[in-house]
């Protein structure tokens, strides 16, 4: 299969991910770069041996381009994305789609108009032991999900000044759920059930002095009838485990001790073999496929959207002091 050309727009850490995890396959190209500031963006491009364009409307007009790796901040998603589909590249475009569900609608509605690939990067649902726990809910073993956890802790929040977008609501709202609490969102919605139907959170502001809030407590109810619950915390040190507990089964994932299993009336656990892939690559590459394949991707605009209006939904929880149904964020 001929490589899919990509442009990596936005030049900052997670640019730098996107670019290890494609010079691990044979079915992506990295072929130019663009950010603001031209002597990043040329740094950039001699350690990964790419082109830099100096606009972005550059980038755009490339024939040698099919589709753009955008990791902008999130209140630029919405143009740079239409702009993309505009000039007709397919866009991978990193979490949350965007920072409300009606810009979601127009960023999926544009590409679903161009006929092109949209797809949003959720790295967490493609690490090797969620994937393992998927295939074992689905081979039954699990029986019913009761309940699940996600949960993100990472001392983040702590360096972020008044120079830097994440300190402003504007950019980030939600504080640390529109960073860390996205990826265990779709990470439970990935494992219980795509649908949430209500939130009731609280978001509070307990060390850092930045407009955003810096923890986030969501209790979910499924459409399935299951329950879960999530926490992200922007100033601790780095702990993201997921447990899920059903009728047959209990499940425990960690990113540091691995996954473990706990069969119904068996007091001890077992630990569990998974696959360990670049979970950054796998979505690349599913991202790469459906374009060639002229298929949907597994995490498309809906699926960034359903994301995008959980958080919207827990932020009017918060200020609200009550449940909130998806539904009134999202029709």
């Amino acid at each position: 299969m001929e490589p899919l050309g990509v442009g990596i727009v936005g030049i900052g850490h997670w640019s730098g991910m996107h670019a290890a995890a494609l010079k691990k396959t044979n079915i992506l190209k990295l072929v130019t770069c663009y950010t603001r500031t031209e002597e990043k963006g040329k740094k950039f491009a001699s350690q990964n041996n790419c082109a830099y364009d100096l606009t972005y409307e550059d980038v755009l007009k490339r024939r040698d381009v099919d589709a753009i790796i955008l990791t902008t901040p999130h209140t630029t998603h919405r143009d740079l994305a239409v702009k993309a589909a505009e000039a007709g590249k397919h866009l991978l475009i990193e979490k949350p789609l965007a920072n409300t569900v009606s810009e979601c609608e127009e960023m999926i509605e544009s590409f679903e108009n161009a006929g092109l690939v949209l797809s949003v990067c959720q790295d967490r649902r493609w690490t090797g032991y969620h994937r393992k726990m998927k295939e074992i809910i689905d081979s039954g073993l699990v029986g019913r999900t009761i309940f699940a956890e996600g949960n993100f802790f990472n001392p983040s929040g702590l360096s972020i000044t008044p120079e830097k977008w994440r300190w402003y609501k504007s950019e980030s709202p939600g504080g640390p759920l529109s960073y860390l609490g996205v990826h265990m969102i779709d990470t439970l919605r990935f494992l219980v059930d795509p649908s949430v139907e209500e939130v009731s959170a609280r978001l509070d502001k307990m060390v850092i002095k930045a407009e955003i809030d810096d923890i986030a407590l969501l209790n979910l109810k499924f459409a399935n009838g299951s329950y879960g619950f999530t926490a992200s915390v922007f100033t601790t040190p780095r702990q993201v485990y997921t447990n899920l507990f059903g009728t047959g089964m209990n499940l425990f994932a960690d990113e540091k001790a691995g996954l473990f299993s706990q069969k119904a009336g068996v007091e001890a656990r077992e630990r569990v073999e998974f696959e360990n892939v670049d979970p950054i690559q796998r979505e690349e590459e599913d991202f790469a496929l459906s374009v060639r394949e002229k298929r949907k991707p597994e995490v498309d605009g809906y699926e960034g959207m359903k994301n995008v209006a959980v958080i919207q939904a827990a932020v009017k929880s918060s200020l609200e002091r009550r449940p909130v149904r998806i539904s009134e964020v999202m029709g």
